[in-house]
């Protein structure tokens, strides 16, 4: 089974991002560093705020600082390339001059993202552990507004890591910081690492879960 992703669109007006963009419609690109995107290897898709500079300029997500946080200390530092094949993806999908995209930029561009996250998941029918990482607040309220009415926010997203995501068989989610908030506060790479602990547990089949505790008749004693 062939993999498809969805081709850079330099043609898209879907926004007004695209007015200031050298490459427009950046795509989502299999992080070559991790795993080979074999069906059956534990798949793990990363989404991000939206490319930057260096990215627009190159036209490749996730190669700038942040990206080569990600793929460093974040994925290899925590054996999740060893152990997964990685896609990189973004919310939006084209730079934002002068701040982060808009609400009406994340809510024109998911969907292209939403169908790069299918043809993954189909790709990777065979594999024994699906993942979704949202690095940052911005891509888990997008993608939890796809499976329930309220959108969750980042905190919320912390502690309800490794839940099953219902619209998405077999996937499930996990957050984190966005690397480009680590480096403007370092001390944040602490947390960082146990989200991705849990991350990597989830992969190798560890990741710890609450069992139903066995409820016993209590002992009454005998009166006379």
């Amino acid at each position: 089974m062939q993999l498809t992703l969805l081709p850079a669109t330099p043609s898209c007006t879907a926004c007004d991002l695209h007015s200031a963009a050298k490459n427009v419609g950046i795509p989502t690109r299999h992080l070559h560093t991790s795993l080979p995107p074999d069906p059956t290897n534990p798949v793990v898709i990363v989404i991000g705020m939206n490319p930057g500079t260096q990215e627009d300029r190159a036209g490749e997500c996730w190669i700038g600082p942040s990206g080569q946080l990600l793929a460093g200390p974040y994925l290899t530092g925590a054996t999740i390339t060893s152990l997964a094949t990685v896609y990189l993806a973004n919310t939006a999908r084209c730079v934002s001059p002068g701040g982060k995209p808009k609400p009406a930029h994340y809510r024109t561009c998911f969907a292209n993202t939403l169908l790069d996250i299918g043809n993954i998941l189909d790709h990777h029918h065979a594999a024994p552990a699906r993942a979704i990482l949202c690095a940052g607040a911005d891509p888990v309220t997008y993608l939890s507004r796809t499976f329930q009415k309220k959108a969750l926010s980042q905190q919320d997203a912390f502690r309800v890591q490794g839940m099953s995501i219902p619209t998405l068989t077999r996937t499930h989610l996990f957050a984190t910081y966005l690397p480009a908030a680590v480096l403007r506060e370092p001390g944040l790479i602490h947390p960082v690492a146990d989200h991705l602990a849990l991350l990597r547990n989830f992969l190798t089949g560890d990741l710890a879960r609450p069992t139903a505790p066995t409820i016993r008749t209590p002992f009454l004693p005998v009166t006379t």
